[in-house]
């Protein structure tokens, strides 16, 4: 098994569950209905946590558990591990070695870049050795997002705060189109085995896409990054701005948000449905003049 140089130094010991690990619970995964392996899980704290929760939750570590056996899983966390590994080829290695037991999510965290950069006593390679002497690799989103994709053939969704999931259900053998959403799905290519001459062959039916029913974690991913620019943005502060400089733009977002009609139902029981204008106290557009017309001579 690979052995991370200078890992055993950053080890945490750990009383509550990390930060990729709560994360996890907000969104509903940690619920007892899956099963999750700690890839690298150090002390094991976030596993005798889990336990205590009623999950069944397992994990391995070079330094101290590296006879526990790397079993399949539901969700794959790799927590902080690959800031700690000096080899941009050991890294590549660990990944595709975590991502081989995910069968639904693979959740990596990562230091974000530039974080404990004052705790630097010396560079070395893409990272820096800190004043415990252990290594540490900043590495910004889009590095990150480059080593998954060399790692594991997949597009990983960062969260903000250095955490990064990947949807494992989707087979990577299906050649997505790059950053092109329809409707909140990626468009594969269609299967040349369906096409005769550039053209659709007669009497096939439709295959492929979701089981009706099932949830698009495309969408959920694009909703979590747009949650997480807005956190970046600065959160309500942000909006408290927007709302002073571009105060269309706020009632509009607003007007998106809060429900136009209220339903409620009077003592004799018929609904009765109240309009709320979000537009009452904006400026509103002058119509232009119709130009006049020239006086008959």
């Amino acid at each position: 098994m690979l052995e991370y140089h200078r890992s055993k130094r950053t080890a945490m010991t750990r009383s509550e569950l990390s930060t990729p690990a709560q994360w996890l619970r907000s969104r509903g995964h940690l619920d007892g209905s899956k099963t999750v392996f700690d890839y690298g899980c150090g002390r094991g704290g976030d596993i005798e946590r889990m336990l205590e929760l009623g999950i069944d939750a397992k994990g391995w570590d070079p330094n101290f558990c590296p006879k526990n056996p790397c079993l399949l899983a539901d969700i794959v966390q790799v927590a902080f591990v690959l800031n700690v590994i000096e080899e941009d080829k050991d890294r590549v290695q660990c990944l595709k070695r975590a991502s081989a037991l995910a069968k639904e999510l693979l959740v990596i965290a990562m230091i974000q870049d530039g974080t404990g950069a004052d705790d630097r006593n010396r560079s070395q390679g893409d990272g820096g050795i800190t004043s415990s002497g252990s290594f540490q690799w900043y590495a910004s989103d889009r590095e990150v997002l480059d080593l998954v994709r060399r790692s594991t053939g997949r597009q990983a969704w960062p969260h903000g705060g250095g955490l990064y999931t990947v949807d494992m259900t989707k087979d990577p053998a299906v050649k997505l189109v790059e950053a092109e959403l329809v409707k909140g799905e990626l468009v594969p290519e269609v299967s040349k085995q369906h096409q005769v001459n550039g053209q659709f062959k007669k009497g096939r039916s439709k295959t492929g896409g979701r089981p009706p029913g099932s949830p698009n974690h495309v969408t959920q991913a694009v909703k979590d990054a747009v949650y997480a620019a807005f956190e970046e943005a600065g959160g309500i502060e942000y909006l408290v701005e927007v709302s002073r400089l571009e105060p269309k733009t706020f009632v509009s977002l607003l007007s998106k948000l809060i429900p136009s009609e209220l339903r409620v139902e009077t003592d004799d029981g018929l609904p009765l449905v109240i309009v709320k204008d979000y537009t009452q106290g904006m400026p509103k557009k002058k119509k232009p003049r119709p130009p006049k017309k020239p006086k008959p001579y």
